[in-house]
C-alpha cells in the first residue's frame, strides 16, 4: 500500500512521526512523508532516508488560517500529484 503520512502536529519532523513512518515502511508499505521545515531531533531526515522514504518538506503544512492554509493544501497536492498515494495518514490538529 502507498501511505502519504502528513505530519502537521508541531510544523517539522518528529521522532514519534519518524518511527511512525519507518515502521510502516518495514511491514511492507510504500511511505511518502510530507512535514514543515525542520527537525524534533537531528537526524530524523537522514533515518527516512536510509529507510527508503522520501521527504517531502512545506513550508505551510501547519498553517491554520489566511492563506497559509491554501498554501498548505498546494503542499499536499503538490505530493499527490508526484506519487500514486493509496492511503493519507494525517497527524496533528491541521490536517487531522
Amino acid at each position: 500500500m502507498r501511505v502519504l503520512v502528513i505530519a502537521s502536529s508541531s510544523g517539522c519532523l518528529t521522532y514519534h512521526f519518524t518511527r511512525l513512518s519507518i515502521g510502516l515502511k518495514r511491514a511492507g508499505h510504500e511511505v511518502t512523508v510530507l512535514s514543515g521545515p525542520g527537525e524534533e531531533e537531528p537526524d530524523l531526515q537522514k533515518e527516512l532516508l536510509e529507510a527508503g522514504i522520501e521527504h517531502f518538506q512545506g513550508k505551510n503544512v501547519d498553517a491554520k488560517r489566511g492563506l497559509g492554509v491554501f498554501k498548505g493544501a498546494k503542499d499536499v497536492a503538490r505530493v499527490l500529484k508526484a506519487k500514486d498515494i493509496d492511503v493519507i495518514h494525517a497527524q496533528g490538529g491541521t490536517h487531522a
